[in-house]
């Protein structure tokens, strides 16, 4: 069947969510993102087409049948991923409909980029080749065309103080901020409500989210980190790509969403009965608050949209949850009967750090993790980077200033994530934690080990010979002979696990239930 067909894609998305260090701002820029093709979509087409019964929803429930074949004028036919392709049966409408949606998008989410590709033959037998087209225009008018989507700033405007933008609107009795930064915080409160009512069976009028990143269970001292994690499936731009039916795309679009709620519920499940066991204390390094006779959890979900998650947590928190997720997300089977594997970034910072800075970190720990899961069948592969000190340059640039020693650099990952305890795997890693923090080794020594690890082999052998004479051993890796000889190919797992001793839970083994045999 001919159509016109028209894509809309949202262009720089973590750049308006992220540009704010406001965890609410943050909040309610995802929320802005997710529903930017609902209220607004449907009241630009009520006008486009009159007042006319339409479900925005029905591509998702009925995949496969074709609403265009039964006379109506138009059809969305795919939504996700921050892309909408909607078809029309007039050419003309489909002008009509961008000039009307533009202006809602303006009014709804001021500072939110779009783009638009057109196919006015978009032929839906042909739909590998006419989404092909589509997204070929899509590029092309990306270069060309830069729409203004907030209010120009002038020389006699004052500045908004969370924003650079112009502030015009008058807010919290005594603060003048920008349209853009007022909109995210007034959406803030319906992202909370509707967190809270896609989770609610698994919080059960006992536990709670908050949109404040001071009261995720941190202790009030010098050691305030949180981790931003980010999460995102292997591969899935190029399963996406090779679907050749728009019906095999809805259906894999809706079985991908799921599969990514269904994994934070359970994720969410899980450290829930973490605190009912009592494993997260004041004692171990939390202090989890209350709000309205509700305990708040010490994690706060940013982005759950398609294949990707982003999060916040306390700081010890960030690598166990992001072993169970991507965990629990691969025993997920997606509509093209194949599994789902996944990567993950970790940033574990200050509070007060600038968390778009914190962010591109964990996305840059992403993309290092997904470069080792390609080199290796497209397994799961985490990452993660200390941020314990200011920080600025790439994580490369950081890491050759911070972390190289005589013998190589210090960092020993990405980790595969598997319940087997192999060099090069998340159970390794918390592994030898556990031995340090349980063992023999006192600190003072395990903090000697960490400055020796930067000297020769020679010097670093003498050391362990030494440790050996008092009864001490380093931890073993089955397999491999790092505790005599520490480094291996230009690479230690040591100085990894010595810094994450005060970033993790205690005994981490247990809380992700490695096999250890």
């Amino acid at each position: 069947m001919k159509v016109s067909a028209l894509i809309v894609d949202t262009v720089s998305i973590q750049k308006y969510i992220f540009s704010s260090n406001k965890l609410k701002e943050n909040i309610g820029a995802s929320y802005i993102v997710e529903n930017a093709f609902n209220e607004p979509l449907k009241n630009a087409l009520k006008k486009t087409f009159g007042k006319i019964d339409f479900d925005l929803e029905s591509w998702r429930k009925d995949p496969d049948t074709l609403l265009l074949q039964s006379g109506s004028p138009f059809e969305i036919l795919y939504s996700g991923g921050g892309n909408l392709v909607v078809a029309f049966t007039e050419k003309e409408k489909v002008f009509e409909f961008v000039r009307t949606f533009s202006r809602e998008l303006l009014v709804a989410a001021p500072g939110l980029r779009t783009s638009f590709g057109f196919n006015l033959d978009f032929d839906t037998d042909k739909f590998k080749q006419s989404m092909k087209a589509l997204h070929e225009d899509l590029r092309r008018n990306k270069n060309r065309f830069h729409p203004i989507i907030s209010l120009r700033k002038y020389g006699i405007t004052a500045d908004c103080p969370r924003s650079d933008e112009s502030a015009e609107f008058f807010r919290d009795g005594d603060q003048y901020v920008s349209s853009v930064s007022n909109t995210k915080m007034k959406s803030a409160d319906k992202a909370n409500q509707k967190l809270s009512s896609l989770v609610a069976d698994v919080l059960k009028d006992r536990f709670a989210f908050t949109d404040e990143i001071d009261l995720l269970g941190q202790v009030e001292s010098e050691s305030n980190y949180v981790a931003i994690v980010h999460i995102d499936g292997n591969s899935m731009g190029k399963r996406f790509a090779e679907i050749d039916s728009l019906f095999g795309l809805r259906k894999l679009s809706a079985s991908v969403s799921k599969a990514t709620q269904d994994s934070f519920m359970e994720m969410t499940r899980y450290l829930i009965e973490l605190i009912e066991k009592e494993r997260l204390t004041e004692k171990n390094g939390f202090k989890l608050r209350r709000k309205d006779g509700k305990t708040i959890l010490p994690i706060r979900p940013i982005i759950i949209g398609g294949d990707d998650i982003t999060f916040v947590c306390h700081g010890k928190l960030g690598l166990i949850l992001a072993w169970i997720f991507i965990s629990t997300l691969e025993k997920k089977q997606l509509s093209d009967k194949k599994g789902i594997t996944a990567c993950a970034g970790v940033c574990i910072a200050k509070s007060k750090y600038p968390f778009y800075r914190s962010y591109l970190l964990a996305e840059e720990l992403t993309s290092i993790a997904k470069a080792e899961s390609r080199k290796n069948g497209g397994s799961s592969y985490l990452d993660f980077h200390l941020a314990t000190t200011g920080f600025s340059g790439s994580l490369d640039e950081i890491r050759d200033k911070q972390l190289s020693a005589t013998e190589g650099n210090l960092h020993f990952g990405p980790y595969k994530v598997t319940h087997e305890n192999e060099a090069g795997t998340l159970c390794s890693l918390l592994s030898i934690v556990s031995n340090f923090a349980e063992g023999k080794w006192p600190n003072n020594k395990i903090m000697k080990l960490r400055e020796r690890l930067f000297d020769s082999q020679e010097q670093i052998r003498n050391f362990i010979e030494e440790t050996k004479s008092q009864g001490l051993s380093l931890p073993e890796i089955p397999h491999e002979s790092y505790a005599r000889d520490v480094w291996i190919n230009s690479k230690t797992p040591y100085y990894d696990a010595i810094e994450l001793m005060e970033f993790l839970p205690e005994k981490p083994l247990e809380v992700i239930e490695c096999d250890l045999k």
